[in-house]
């Protein structure tokens, strides 16, 4: 009888974990489609336009160097 009710506990347990994993699955799927989406929707805006992955980051380091010296401007005002 004790090891009926453990097995139930058991199956009830995994049942659990494989509902959460497959809720983790969907909702990622969901942000995958959406971000390809997104990304679709700017290739399109931008049809006609070379992507040039080299200009890109130079403006992220440009980006970065215009937060970081506004962050020493605010430490040495204080």
């Amino acid at each position: 009888m004790n090891s009926i009710l453990l097995v139930i506990v058991y199956v009830a347990v995994g049942l659990a974990v494989c509902a959460y994993l497959i809720r983790m699955v969907l909702n990622s799927k969901d942000r995958l489609d959406q971000r390809i989406e997104e990304f679709r929707q700017e290739q399109e805006a931008n049809q006609g336009k070379a992507f040039n992955p080299y200009m890109a980051l130079a403006e992220l380091y440009a980006e970065q160097e215009r937060e970081e010296a506004e962050r020493k401007k605010r430490r040495r005002r204080s």
